[in-house]
């Protein structure tokens, strides 16, 4: 009886290193099963940000189109080039556009990030693997100037109107700057 009481300890402790390190929870995990789900938080992230002065943003999601004709994966990036920032827009499967920016123009974007409440979404970082190119993660990292950062990532959300709002405001400001946003882009 002893023998087979530790032989079943022994199993269940093998178990439950095995569903304790298996699975997609693992921050080393980078090719999970389809359901996967990798998870990597910093709980302490600040979830307000005091600066208004974004130095570097990089953001990527899934939008469907406002008139129904199905999406388009977008990625903006802002980048500092000299004394300047420039803006880099690109949709999936074109090659990136790119403009000159002021810092009145990146405290609109900030104030987007603000209306929608995304610091307090700071240092969460949950995907499932495996899902349609419309549910495929998105993400946003902004840094500014004091050092704070901002940075999420998630399952997409297909019609987010933070997206929605910041896919505005970089669309504009790259019309704005003579270059035409087609199709083709």
């Amino acid at each position: 009886m002893k023998k087979l009481l530790t032989l079943f300890l022994v199993a269940a402790t093998s178990l439950g290193t095995l569903f304790t390190f298996g699975g997609c929870s693992r921050p080393s995990d980078t090719d999970c099963m389809d359901g996967g789900v990798t998870r990597r938080h910093s709980y302490d992230a600040p979830k307000v940000i005091l600066s208004t002065e974004i130095v570097a943003l990089d953001t990527n999601f899934f939008l469907y189109e406002e008139d129904g004709s199905g999406g388009t994966r977008w990625s903006f990036s802002v980048r500092r080039k000299g004394g300047d920032f420039l803006l880099s827009v690109k949709k999936r499967g074109r090659n990136a556009v790119e403009t000159v920016v002021s810092k009145d123009f990146l405290k609109e974007v900030h104030a987007v990030i603000l209306k929608h409440d995304l610091p307090r979404r700071n240092g969460f970082d949950e995907v499932t693997s495996g899902l349609p190119v419309q549910y495929s993660s998105c993400s946003l990292s902004v840094d500014y100037a004091s050092g704070e950062r901002l940075y999420f990532r998630m399952d997409g959300e297909p019609e987010a109107k933070w997206a929605r709002q910041l896919k505005t405001l970089f669309l504009r400001e790259i019309s704005a700057n003579g270059t035409s946003i087609n199709p083709s882009l």
